[in-house]
């Protein structure tokens, strides 16, 4: 059931409503070389979910990966690397995940129900089920990520043996090339929050297998339903449309697909938002116990609460602020992936570092096939956050990377300062 459970917690995230957003994008400008792009996209991933295997043998626990880190580059770039990426993302995707949860379920099942109405109480909800302990938590998230993957591969399945409306006669066009690079970037951003499993997890037990069977799973819904969506709607509506999935589904079965696909988006959006809130609150509270955030979030030996509290209300808070729907917060989630990318690199890097240092017998071997991995896996995703930049229309991005980074920076710079002068911050 653990392990079950891990894995579960990284497909929440790459099965989100987002995720089938991106994904269908990326599906109507490749056309049918899609599957090959997230083939070569989830073996990237798989590459770098080996090194987090190195890094967590060597450090194992909800902390390894920051211990890690620090040991390699010191502790002001263990704080920065995770909080740039994983705390930005857990606030601004989380927002605009229930965001979509609330207008899918004003619009499909309840006109008369406010959007934002709903997005409190799906948050308030997961929130309940997670104060209710581990259990709730554990079988709610389980619930959700088997509605939204088995509806989709279901739905994938009634498109193929075409149980539904026949396929229309779409011409077949040439995918143009200029638009490959786009789809190809797409791809690598469909994996990104594998690595949550590390914090699902019993804390002596390795991820990585974890990691590597939600990277598997999510590739096979993604080659189905990518597939399955060519045969139905233009690949041209596909690449410009913000419901590539609902378009699909209606194509399919009309209403009872536009339906079926409003609870499968409701679920997707419930399992990302439970397992960024859940995995994100238990990484602050083994860096807090590490030294490396305020003490305070660490109370309670492990208990996760405070910092679930501290997330969930900064979430609420978005919400208030009438942030969900609004632009930015797109240009806020693609600041929080281009770390996320970077925090794969740090990752490899940190590898790549550690095995230059040590020597036999010292917990890491100097095996050619671990340089090979590490520095491919490294290549990998430096090139996908460069491209995210080079490929951005709106510059903003740039800018706003540039200016999360050097808050965050100066932040942890204090924080790390005051640490080492009152003794909090110890060195493992």
């Amino acid at each position: 059931m653990t392990r079950i459970f891990t894995i579960s917690v990284a497909m929440g995230l790459l099965l989100s409503p987002e995720a089938l957003t991106l994904a269908g994008n990326a599906t109507g400008r490749a056309g049918h070389g899609f599957v090959g792009l997230v083939l070569l996209a989830g073996l990237a991933h798989l590459l770098v979910s080996l090194t987090y295997g190195r890094a967590l043998a060597l450090y194992p626990g909800p902390s390894g990966e920051a211990r890690f880190v620090r040991k390699a580059f010191g502790a002001i770039a263990a704080v920065v690397s995770a909080v740039c990426a994983r705390v930005t993302m857990a606030v601004c995707a989380s927002t605009a995940l229930l965001a979509t949860a609330g207008y899918v379920f004003n619009e499909v099942f309840l006109y008369w129900f406010p959007n934002l109405g709903f997005s409190f109480c799906l948050l308030g909800f997961l929130l309940l089920l997670n104060l209710l302990g581990k259990n709730a938590a554990t079988i709610g998230q389980l619930f959700f990520v088997g509605l939204a993957a088995g509806g989709l591969l279901l739905l994938s399945l009634v498109g193929f043996l075409e149980w539904g409306n026949p396929p229309p006669a779409i011409p077949q066009a040439p995918t143009p090339l200029a638009h490959m690079p786009e789809a190809g970037l797409a791809c690598l951003l469909l994996f990104v929050g594998f690595d949550l499993s590390g914090f699902a997890g019993k804390s002596g037990r390795n991820p990585a297998t974890a990691m590597m069977a939600a990277i598997l799973l999510a590739g096979l819904v993604f080659c189905c339903w990518g597939s399955v969506s060519l045969r139905f709607v233009p690949a041209s509506k596909l690449a410009h449309t913000s419901i590539p999935y609902v378009k699909v589904a209606r194509a399919m079965l009309g209403q009872w697909g536009r339906i079926w696909m409003g609870l499968i988006i409701l679920s997707g959006a419930s399992a990302a938002v439970n397992a960024l809130l859940m995995a994100v609150s238990k990484m602050m509270t083994a860096m807090a116990a590490d030294g490396l955030l305020p003490p305070f979030l660490a109370k309670g030996k492990g208990n996760t609460t405070i910092a679930f509290l501290l997330l969930a209300a900064a979430v609420a808070a978005m919400m208030g602020l009438g942030m969900a729907g609004e632009p930015i917060l797109e240009t806020y989630m693609k600041a929080g992936t281009w770390f996320w990318l970077l925090h794969y690199a740090v990752i490899q890097g940190a590898l790549l570092a550690t095995m230059a240092r040590v020597g036999p017998g010292a917990g890491v071997q100097k095996k050619a096939g671990d340089w090979v991995l590490s520095i491919s896996g490294f290549a990998a995703m430096v090139s996908a956050a460069t491209a995210m930049i080079l490929l951005e229309k709106d510059w903003s991005l740039l800018g706003l990377v540039i200016a999360l980074l050097g808050t965050v920076l100066f932040l942890a710079g204090l924080w790390i300062f005051f640490s080492r002068k009152k003794g909090w911050l110890t060195q493992s």
